[in-house]
């Protein structure tokens, strides 16, 4: 459970960078529409529903984002929780339990 809220938060990430990524590429592409003269047509009411990209763009740089979330979720869990420090916490909780044992002599 820990570990598939872990990756899915890792997955908004990535799909928030990939809107980033968008913006910045449509900025970029209005930009150089205007420097070469043209003026993009918007015939949607108030710019609504209107991008500068094409659909496959938008459709990959979507997928890339959920992808790449995804896997950096994966990379991430495994340096964060991964075998090494899972060993180091349970030895940890082994010197803490032994800590708390108390021997008593009857």
């Amino acid at each position: 459970m820990k570990k598939s809220f872990y990756i899915f938060l890792w997955v908004l990430v990535g799909l928030k960078a990939s809107f980033i990524a968008h913006a910045v590429l449509e900025m970029a592409e209005i930009k150089y529409a205007f420097a070469q003269g043209l003026i993009p047509n918007n015939l949607t009411f108030l710019g609504m529903g209107y991008c500068a990209l094409p659909w496959g763009a938008q459709i990959v740089l979507l997928v890339l984002g959920a992808i790449g979330g995804f896997w950096a979720g994966l990379y991430f869990w495994k340096k964060v929780y991964g075998r090494e420090n899972e060993k180091k916490s349970k030895k940890k909780r082994r010197k803490k339990e032994n800590k708390n044992i108390k021997i008593s002599k009857v």
